[in-house]
């Protein structure tokens, strides 16, 4: 009965010492599947695939903006070692081409599953308010992916959710 108690108290002084928070959430379904399993399976994913490699764009709040901003990265996973993509440009709908050069990936960290992969962020502090001008009627966002790969040319379309989630924060 003791323990019953204690944990209540701990339980009740937990959500009583934090808010929620609402915050925005930028995400596409299928690539935040895939970061749950990272299963190349899902025919969703297996369309931002070219040659078995995954290319999954993300969005990722400015550490330093408070989800006010966002940064906009690229991933590159693969069951192939050091294989290789050149992104080439990304754009979103409305707001046009908000990368334009070129940058080699290539797939050299592992994950614990074997994957290779890397990160790169491409675009820093795009402000989210932008985003809310731009999305669709169903809060999506259009990005366009542009890349090369074995000297041939790619265009990879994704939707992007512009939603919000909860997080807890400490009261001030």
């Amino acid at each position: 009965m003791l323990k019953a108690k204690v944990a209540c108290v701990l339980i009740f002084g937990f959500l009583n010492g934090c808010n929620a928070a609402t915050v925005p959430d930028i995400y596409n379904r299928a690539i935040k599947d895939f970061y749950e399993e990272y299963s190349f399976d899902d025919p969703e994913v297996k369309g931002f695939a070219v040659d078995g490699k995954l290319v999954a764009p993300y969005f990722r709040p400015t550490l330093a903006k408070s989800y006010t901003a966002f940064d906009l990265g690229i991933s590159l996973f693969t069951k192939q070692e050091s294989a290789t993509v050149v992104l080439l440009k990304v754009s979103i709908a409305g707001m046009g081409s908000i990368f334009d050069s070129r940058a080699t990936m290539i797939a050299s960290g592992t994950e614990p599953n074997g994957i290779f992969f890397e990160h790169r962020i491409l675009v820093e502090e795009v402000d989210v308010s932008k985003f809310e001008e731009i999305a669709d009627q169903n809060r999506e966002l259009k990005v366009t992916v542009t890349l090369l790969d074995n000297d041939v040319e790619h265009v990879i379309e994704y939707l992007f959710v512009l939603g919000i989630k909860r997080i807890a924060a400490p009261f001030h």
